[in-house]
Formats: C-alpha cells, structure tokens, sequence
C-alpha cells in the first residue's frame, strides 16, 4: 500500500531486512498488546473518560514528563523508568533498540515488558470483573 508513496520519493522497503522484518511484525504485536492493555484498563474503571485519560498519561504524558526530568536533573534512574513503562519499552521493538534513545531496551525485552504489564492488567481486570460483575 505504500509502495507508491515510497517510490515516488525513492525510498525502497527492503522486506529482506531483518530489522524491517522486525519492525513490520512488530508493529502487528505492538498494536495488540495496547488494545489488550487498553480492554483490561477500560475494564478495571469501568468509565470510558477515565480508561482514556488513564491511556494517554501512560502513554504519552508520563515519558514526556520523565524524559524532561531525566534532561534537567541527568539522573540516570530515570531512565531506567522509562525503560520499565509500557510504551517506552514496548515502542522499541517498532523502532528498534537505541533507536528513541541510546540507553533504550533492546526490541523483543521491551516488548516482554510490555506483554508482562498487559498480562498483569488483565488478570486484574479478569479478578475484578469476576468479583463484580458477575
């Protein structure tokens, strides 16, 4: 589908790459475990509004916030954070390591930390749905 659009510009998708490969596969995987992580957190408030802010300061808001600290304070737990948050650390595997940052995941071990918070958010969401609403 973007064949056209990157020829035009002579820009080439080598699918023989590994990390193109990486990337594309990636992408599929990252944008699953979001929607499951994003299922388990609309479960767990059970308000749309509340599941959504919840997402976007995960998601964006709190690396912002963490990225300016670590750039005024230079603490180096900081990054170690960022590397643990869901997006941070499941972005990597899209981007690939040292891509965002040189102190960044590896790929498939950011994407783990993700899947793990997923898994995690999910069993909680299961528990509480069961307890609740059943």
């Amino acid at each position: 589908m973007t064949y056209p659009i990157l020829s035009g510009k002579d820009m080439t998708a080598d699918f023989s790459s590994a990390d193109d490969q990486r990337a594309l596969i990636g992408v599929v995987l990252y944008l699953t475990a979001v929607a499951l992580f994003s299922v388990a957190v609309g479960v767990l408030l059970r308000s749309s509004a509340g599941a959504i802010f919840t997402l976007v300061a995960v998601f964006f808001v709190l690396s912002m916030v963490l990225g300016i600290v670590q750039g005024v304070t230079g603490a180096d737990w900081v990054q170690t954070v960022m590397n643990s948050l869901p997006a941070s650390a499941g972005e990597q595997v899209v981007l690939g390591g040292g891509m965002s940052s040189p102190d960044a995941i590896d790929p498939w071990p950011g994407y783990a930390v993700l899947v793990g918070w997923t898994a995690a958010l999910t069993a909680a969401a299961a528990v509480v749905l069961k307890r609740r609403d059943a």
